[in-house]
């Protein structure tokens, strides 16, 4: 589950738990789209400092007008450079 108010992101997954962010907090964020053993294969991965690991979000089981509003608050974080199978 995905939740984003004016000021945080607030995130759910299955096996990471809850998570929340303020947007200003974030220090990056990437779309990936890549095979990896334990994430999903098309990804948002969003990146806070002094963290262990980055929020991923499976990318596939959201609607693409979420996703893409996410990706529009996200401004200049977002890279889109990552693109390996």
């Amino acid at each position: 589950m995905i939740c984003l108010d004016n000021e945080t992101l607030h995130y759910t997954s299955l096996f990471g738990g809850y998570r929340q962010v303020k947007i200003e907090e974030i220090s990056a964020s990437r779309s990936i789209v890549a095979i990896h053993p334990t994430r999903p294969t098309v990804r948002l991965e969003i990146y806070q400092p002094n963290q262990q690991g980055p929020i991923v979000i499976n990318r596939a089981i959201f609607k693409p007008r979420l996703i893409e509003i996410l990706v529009n608050r996200l401004g200049a974080t977002l890279r889109d450079d990552e693109l390996k199978v």
